[in-house]
């Protein structure tokens, strides 16, 4: 096997298929395909990268990303992968897990 044929296989395979019973992660997996890699939906570090320099959303205030800034911002500004980010976040919350 060539190192091509390995990209080749991890390509074909991404993103990976979430389990059903994982709840939040249909959207989880939807948002980082639309980035292109994985990205944790909670860091602010993270988001700021993704959001506003590789999707070049216009910033928020302060560059914040908690969940009323990016509603906003997707008032303003829609977006898929606000759209799935906001999506999951409500999803984790429903399920008492605030990420």
């Amino acid at each position: 096997m060539t190192d091509s044929d390995s990209v080749t296989r991890s390509a074909s395979t991404w993103p990976p298929t979430p389990p059903e019973h994982e709840t939040g992660t249909r959207h989880q997996h939807a948002a980082w395909q639309l980035a292109g890699h994985e990205v944790d939906l909670y860091s602010e570090r993270e988001l700021q990268q993704v959001l506003f320099e590789e999707l070049a959303l216009p910033a928020t205030p302060d560059h914040t990303t908690d969940t009323p800034s990016l509603a906003a911002l997707r008032r303003q500004h829609p977006h898929p992968f606000l759209d799935h980010l906001l999506a999951y976040r409500a999803e984790r919350a429903a399920a008492g897990d605030l990420g």
